[in-house]
């Protein structure tokens, strides 16, 4: 550990300790047990063992979308579930709320999950074990893979690792798609496209084919606007619909709606267009949950839920994701947006408050 390091620490810890009496107080809980509510969340939150975190706010961008999905997740328990039913007594709930409501517990938070970052920086940093490199998509009906250098061999398609860092493309783009088009599995054949028109259409009608909800269609509409209005539609990151956890897997448990890597940084944010209120049953679900996490945290991917609040009004939805198809996105901007996620709950919660 570096001097610079230790002086950062120690910095941080002198402000984290400076709050605590007042965070004691606001909180009304013994500061040993505010600390371990905000530190026993980061393997559930953001997968701290399997991800890779280079700064503070890649950690607190993660952190901030795992709280934000597990609040989403209390407030539909508390509607079926007697335990849940009372939200304001819930530990867990009552500081999300203190989060958005008090200057003090705000800071802290954000204080506490910056001085953890550089205790332990090397465990954060230090690279984990490469994904597959074939992207797998769509129902076991039609499946379509996406790789960097494709080719096809013995009856499989795989990436010629040689060439992987010659490509001229942006990885994981509209120009990464343009140039290798998609690959149909168990076939030795690619499906190219001709143009821009032609991608942007086959993207949504695949989309249509395979999903029966309005809202990713509206999606992959809006986004189809803003890749042909783009200065450079090529360096666009591709909006990756019905991603196969599995693979391949004939018998995989979840797909995803929509995936979104960065060509910059590699990092990978996943979206879930509201499936909350597509469940009848909730009495199973935090181990369905929690399997799903599991894939994700497998895929390194960060994931976001959007609410049936923000799927009302389609360019409302789209703002929702718009940050993440910056090629050129700061860790301080994504991070602006997961805290902004949480503030916007939040006023879901007084209005829901207000009408009772």
């Amino acid at each position: 550990m570096s001097d610079v390091q230790k002086e950062k620490i120690y910095e941080l810890d002198m402000m984290v300790k400076n709050l605590q009496p007042a965070v004691a107080r606001i909180s009304e809980r013994d500061i040993r047990s505010f600390n371990a509510s905000i530190g026993a969340n980061y393997q559930r939150f953001c997968d701290v063992k399997q991800k890779t975190f280079n700064s503070p706010e890649e950690l607190k961008n993660a952190y901030f979308a795992g709280w934000h999905n597990r609040v989403l997740f209390l407030k539909e328990r508390s509607k079926t579930m007697e335990y849940y039913t009372n939200l304001p007594e819930n530990q867990e709930y009552r500081v999300f709320i203190l989060y958005n409501e008090n200057i003090t517990i705000h800071n802290y938070i954000h204080l506490f999950l910056e001085r953890s970052f550089y205790k332990y920086y090397r465990e954060y940093s230090r690279n984990k074990p490469p994904l597959e490199e074939i992207l797998w998509i769509g129902s076991n009906d039609r499946v379509l893979g996406i790789g960097v250098t494709p080719r096809y061999r013995n009856g499989y398609w795989e990436n010629d690792k040689s060439e992987v860092r010659k490509t001229l493309f942006e990885y994981w783009t509209i120009g990464h798609i343009l140039h290798t088009g998609f690959l149909e599995a168990g076939k030795n054949n690619r499906i190219m496209f001709n143009g821009l028109d032609n991608l942007l259409n086959f993207i949504t009608e695949f989309v249509a084919k395979f999903s029966c909800s309005k809202y990713e269609l509206g999606l992959m509409e809006r986004y189809s606007e803003y890749v042909r209005a783009h200065h450079s539609p090529p360096t666009v990151p591709l909006l990756i619909p019905q991603f196969r956890y599995g693979g391949l897997e004939k018998s995989h448990q979840y797909r995803l709606d929509f995936l979104i890597i960065n060509p910059t940084t590699q990092k990978r944010y996943g979206f879930e267009l509201s499936p909350y209120s597509t469940h009848s049953n909730f009495e199973n679900y935090e181990k369905d949950n929690q399997k799903r996490l599991d894939f994700q945290n497998k895929h390194d991917i960060v994931c976001n839920t959007l609410t049936d609040a923000q799927l009302r009004d389609s360019d409302k939805m789209f703002l929702q994701i718009e940050v993440f198809l910056q090629p050129e996105q700061k860790d301080n901007e994504v991070l602006a947006f997961s805290s902004e996620r949480l503030t916007h709950l939040y006023k879901e919660h007084m209005m829901d408050k207000q009408g009772s």
